[in-house]
């Protein structure tokens, strides 16, 4: 008989995966702390998006805070990583790409036969092929290797579920010496720095690793 413990169905429960599941196999999982998985399960299974699809709508609209990103994304972007060479097999990927700025500077560099971008919503108004997928229901589905992920779909403190589910998808199917680009090394769950990533960079917003 196999024994599931109240910590693992806790965490199965809380990331929408059922209780039969053994998570203690999965060391992803297993290296994440109970104050995590209580986070999780603080926020009542509830991400940004849950509430609100267009949630990013309006507080990301201000001249301001497009300057700021813009700025940040292509200091990080022509620096770090169009420096760094990928592995030649993957896709490259942007979980989240919103109006497709960070997009139209993947494709410019790396081509648009390699880029796939990922949201729940056409936010570029048909600017861009989006595949439209909840990245909790993508992470089970996808079947690609990456060369280069970008986890942007929310922020680790108010869509968990999400950004978990994406390191998921990433962690399966990132090639050795690919790229992840996270959120600011100082947002991320400590227990991030457990998995098989090396800090290349981390910016006022941003991280990247390499996948080692």
């Amino acid at each position: 008989m196999m024994v599931v413990s109240r910590r693992n169905l806790i965490i199965s429960c809380a990331l929408g995966l059922g209780s039969q599941v053994p998570l203690v196999r999965d060391p992803l999982l297993a290296s994440f702390s109970q104050s995590y998985v209580n986070m999780i399960v603080a926020k009542r299974f509830m991400d940004s998006v849950d509430q609100d699809p267009y949630y990013c709508v309006g507080w990301s609209e201000s001249e301001d805070y497009n300057l700021f990103w813009k700025s940040e994304t292509e200091h990080l972007l022509r620096s770090v990583v169009f420096q760094q060479p990928l592995p030649p097999d993957g896709k490259v990927v942007e979980l989240g790409i919103y109006r497709g700025h960070r997009f139209e500077l993947l494709q410019s560099f790396y081509g648009t036969d390699r880029c796939v971008g990922v949201d729940v919503v056409d936010y570029t108004d048909g600017k861009q092929k989006v595949i439209l997928a909840d990245v909790r229901d993508l992470k089970s589905t996808w079947d690609q290797p990456i060369s280069l992920a970008w986890n942007n779909v929310g922020s680790w403190k108010n869509s968990p579920q999400s950004k978990w589910a994406g390191l998921q998808l990433v962690s399966k199917h990132l090639i050795k010496g690919g790229l992840l680009i996270e959120d600011h090394v100082d947002a991320l769950p400590r227990e991030f720095h457990n998995l098989n990533f090396k800090l290349l960079y981390t910016g006022q917003a941003q991280s990247c690793f390499l996948k080692v």
